[in-house]
């Protein structure tokens, strides 16, 4: 019979050794409660989705709940299209699954209606879920979008891409500006100009080129015609 000093020594044995593998567990910061699974895919043209459902959808879910450890299988067909979604074991290898339903994919394919698409396998992993940013910034200021995201660019955004730990910082919200050209066609036609050279003028007109130690913008000279209205 053990005495109680061996059981407090057996005890204190244990918890140093779990206290040694607790830097070893994986710790995420917002854990995904999704299961690994894939969506098969296809589409039939000009078909009720009742018909849909009973001459492909009904087929290719039969089949692919042959797959090994799934958890649940649900279908939904519309007016031209099918879809699966199958959700897996979180201890089953995704990659294998995978295999055997594009195996199954390509023996049941030939049995379907003809007009049915070849199905294609979208893939979904507990990950996918988890990278939406930890912290969210909104700015507002007495400004236009633009010239907001200007500013965030390269005062706000410079300075927290210094801290430690920070893997991207995105930044929206603001359309970006663009410039629209117009033109007129007959007077384009009467002076022998096609819309490609204008395009081959703005290109150039913004196209640095590196000669020696200076940086020379061509095209100053196109900027006459490229103002036609």
């Amino acid at each position: 019979k053990a005495s109680a000093f061996t059981l407090i020594v057996a005890f204190v044995c244990v918890a140093l050794v779990g206290l040694a593998l607790v830097p070893l567990l994986p710790v995420k910061l917002n854990p995904s409660r999704t299961l690994p699974g894939f969506t098969v895919r296809f589409s039939m043209p000009g078909t009720s989705a009742r018909v849909v459902e009973m001459t492909a959808t009904s087929k290719l879910e039969a089949m692919l709940a042959r797959v090994k450890g799934i958890r649940g299988i649900y279908s939904t067909s519309g007016n031209g299209w099918g879809s699966i979604s199958v959700n897996l074991d979180k201890h089953v290898d995704a990659a294998v699954a995978r295999f055997e339903a594009s195996t199954i994919i390509r023996q049941t394919w030939p049995e379907l209606p003809d007009g049915v698409s070849y199905p294609y396998i979208q893939m979904q992993s507990p990950g996918q879920n988890s990278q939406s940013p930890f912290m969210t910034f909104t700015i507002n200021a007495p400004a236009t979008p633009v010239l907001i995201q200007r500013y965030a660019e390269e005062h706000i955004k410079t300075r927290l891409a210094q801290l430690s730990g920070i893997y991207k910082i995105n930044l929206s919200g603001a359309t970006p500006m663009e410039w629209r050209l117009e033109y007129d066609s007959e007077q384009l036609r009467t002076l022998g100009i096609s819309t490609d050279d204008i395009r081959e003028a703005v290109r150039l007109h913004y196209q640095k080129e590196f000669m020696g130690t200076y940086d020379v913008e061509q095209g100053a000279s196109d900027r006459q015609w490229i103002r036609l209205a």
